[in-house]
């Protein structure tokens, strides 16, 4: 009996956090089986597997659901097949989820579950459970937890609800979704029951090109999409709008790797990075106002992610974006040469002779050269291009 007990009691912990956490967070729905056959599979709000077999014997994990019959129920003038389970977790009092599994045509189109907890003062027997209400909530809320799920023929998801009620505000979440499977349109109610609603758009390809965030059914925020793509179909660009605004754009090697990011912010150009088509960085970039005023260039690293030794870090002049100063690097790390554009001062060192500059710019290994400003700019392009 105690350790009956102490089970039943963690059983309800656990279920009651899961609803206080649902108003703030997206639930998890369940891949239902798109047909009424013997090998149909799916998950449950609990991501366990779902069969239900030619007798009409249905498992969830390693639980079997009991059985509660089969009748006819019409939805907007549709008349569908209803199959009725019901999960048990511990027994008096009794803590269970309620199914209705609706077909038509023999495909699965809706599932309804209800979730009922210990506040319910029943004494079924397993063949008599129902839509019964009572709910998990506090002593003075009898609402059960809600779930709906519908399907399209094709056996993909179309749309998905949930819900509950505490301190007499309406929680909850709703999803729906094109014949593509891509989520059109969601909505759910925050902590103070505000409706929070948004909705997306996609093109021909599948790509999303809008989303448009509700506040109270008031327009908060929309993003819009673009997309540019090579001959052979890869994506060459992409460039992401908040309310018009430009905020990010992405260019791609024809191979379909990233070739440069960069972020936007009040419409100026912020930063920029390029990559290698391996993945490895070769340059960051950053602006003020859209004038660049610091550049890091990369040797080639080895692998996507990992950053190379450091060619050369670049400095502008934070109004004008006109070149201050340069100093580079070997790719053993060894100091390589720095310029001065104020007087046209080139110094530069042997490899594997000095790792930091060293004082006064005296020692063996280094040479010093005057340049003009058409050459010390034709200096740090030759640098870009070296390897």
């Amino acid at each position: 009996m105690k350790k009956t007990l102490i089970f039943m009691f963690s059983v309800m912990a656990f279920l009651f956090i899961s609803c206080q956490n649902a108003s703030n967070s997206i639930t998890q729905e369940p891949e239902t089986p798109a047909e009424d056959t013997s090998t149909e599979t799916g998950t449950n709000d609990g991501g366990l597997p779902i069969t239900i077999g030619d007798d009409g014997t249905v498992i969830i994990g390693a639980r079997s659901l009991v059985s509660l019959g089969e009748g006819t129920e019409e939805i907007d003038s549709v008349s569908y097949t209803v199959k009725k389970y019901a999960d048990v977790y511990v027994e008096s009092p009794y803590f269970y989820t309620y199914y209705k599994l609706y077909y038509l045509n023999n495909k699965l189109r809706r599932v309804y579950s209800y979730h009922h907890g210990f506040q319910c003062d029943m004494d079924y027997t397993y063949t008599e459970f129902v839509e019964h209400l009572c709910g998990y909530g506090r002593e003075d809320e009898k609402e059960p937890i809600h779930e709906i799920y519908t399907y399209f023929e094709n056996g993909k998801k179309e749309s998905y609800y949930y819900d509950f009620y505490e301190d007499g505000k309406l929680y909850g979440e709703e999803r729906k979704y094109d014949l593509n499977g891509h989520e059109i349109g969601s909505k759910y109610y925050d902590k103070d029951g505000v409706p929070r609603e948004t909705k997306k758009e996609y093109d021909s390809n599948g790509n999303l090109i809008s989303e448009k965030y509700y506040v109270n059914n008031v327009l908060e925020n929309e993003y819009s999409y673009e997309y540019e793509y090579y001959t052979n179909g890869s994506r060459k660009t992409y460039k992401r709008y908040e309310n018009g605004i430009l905020k990010s754009e992405t260019e791609y090697y024809e191979s379909g790797k990233q070739k440069i990011s960069r972020y936007y912010q009040n419409g100026y150009l912020q930063n920029e990075w390029e990559y290698y088509e391996n993945g490895s960085q070769k340059s960051s970039k950053n602006y003020n106002h859209n004038i660049l005023c610091y550049e890091s260039l990369y040797y080639q690293g080895t692998s996507p992610g990992l950053q190379g030794q450091t060619k050369a870090n670049i400095q502008y002049n934070n109004n004008t974006g006109i070149l201050t100063s340069f100093t580079s690097y070997y790719s053993s790390g060894y100091l390589k040469s720095i310029y001065w554009a104020s007087n046209g001062i080139l110094y530069t060192f042997e490899d594997e002779k000095y790792l930091t500059q060293p004082s006064n710019f005296e020692g063996p290994g280094i040479t010093q050269t005057t340049l003009t400003e058409e050459q010390g700019l034709a200096k740090l392009e030759e640098l870009r291009n070296s390897n």
